[in-house]
């Protein structure tokens, strides 16, 4: 279970990596009226909140098996007060950003609570470092975002640079993911298992 958990926020993670990557270009495309395009400072928070979102869920899985589902209570009241409190605190000063942020940093709190109450339940122990990984590779991938699109919304790098740029780091980003999230054994699976398909 700890391991199917790992492969499912893995699965996120890197999908979620290519809208945090590439959500300024899908606004652009996507929004016809200019006024859209702000959004594109949300995406990156908001992609990033849901693999949280998705590490919560799994950190569940073992109190339902337990039937200490009851954990749940204070573990969902603790993020309700925090996501209150950070939006009081990020909205007036960041508008729609300061509620992305606030949604992130909800979502991560949660996660973290979530694997807290979970533990040595049904004998489930997560692979905390590999989990510590992916996460650590999305948050990367946001800081790269936001990097890439200031710079390209300044003028200060042209679209193709900027879009060449973030391929780039989504290689990097999901090179990393496959080299050091996944075992020797496991990245052989992956291979064998995309080749057959590929073949089909």
């Amino acid at each position: 279970m700890a391991r199917v958990g790992t492969y499912a926020v893995l699965a996120v993670g890197v999908a979620s990596l290519g809208v945090i990557l590439f959500g300024r270009q899908a606004v652009m495309i996507l929004g016809a009226d200019r006024s859209f395009w702000e959004a594109d400072g949300v995406i990156p928070f908001a992609a990033a909140g849901y693999v949280f979102w998705a590490l919560y869920h799994v950190s569940q899985t073992p109190l339902y098996l337990d039937k200490k589902t009851g954990r749940l209570v204070l573990v969902n009241l603790v993020a309700v007060l925090a996501n209150l409190a950070l939006n009081f605190a990020l909205i007036p000063r960041l508008g729609i950003q300061g509620a992305a942020i606030a949604t992130c940093l909800t979502f991560a709190l949660i996660a973290a609570l979530g694997m807290l109450a979970s533990r040595r339940s049904a004998g489930v122990t997560f692979e905390h470092a590999r989990l510590a990984t992916i996460l650590s590779m999305v948050v990367a991938g946001g800081a790269l975002a936001l990097w890439i699109d200031g710079l390209e919304a300044a003028g200060g790098m042209s679209l193709l640079a900027a879009v060449g740029l973030k391929a780039a780091a989504f290689m990097g980003l999901a090179a990393g993911s496959f080299f050091l999230v996944l075992r020797t054994g496991e990245r052989a699976r992956l291979r064998s298992w995309l080749g057959a398909r590929l073949r089909r």
